[in-house]
């Protein structure tokens, strides 16, 4: 599998402690992930929330593409957006998953990050 290029942008998906998803777009996952985390610059989504781990990573786009890209997910029901973490454009569904993110980012203290993405997605 590829590595990241500087410029490619990336789609993610995270749940949260409460099951819901939140969907965003980042070019630096450890970084973002940090800040979601620590709340420092995360997203309004994660005040009185937890993220618990990454659950669905798409490549491949330049930021353009992946702002259009997150628009169209968030406007999925629940429902497909389960589907869509099945599907094969999510990098964590397929093997390859965790090594592609442990090659992607530093797993050095980002708890819960790897979680549920080798061995399948937490599904309900």
């Amino acid at each position: 599998m590829p590595q990241q290029t500087a410029a490619e942008w990336l789609v993610y998906m995270i749940r949260a402690d409460d099951g819901l998803y939140y969907t965003g777009i980042t070019n630096d996952l450890s970084r973002r992930w940090q800040q979601h985390r620590t709340q420092k610059n995360g997203a309004k989504f994660f005040r009185g929330r937890r993220p618990e781990a990454v659950v669905y990573l798409e490549t491949g786009h330049d930021r353009g593409s992946a702002s259009r890209r997150e628009a169209a997910i968030k406007k999925l029901a629940r429902s497909a957006k389960l589907q869509l973490l099945r599907a094969e454009c999510n990098v964590l569904s397929s093997a390859t998953g965790a090594s592609f993110l442990t090659g992607l980012i530093d797993l050095t203290d980002l708890t819960g990050l790897t979680d549920k993405i080798s061995g399948g997605n937490d599904l309900e």
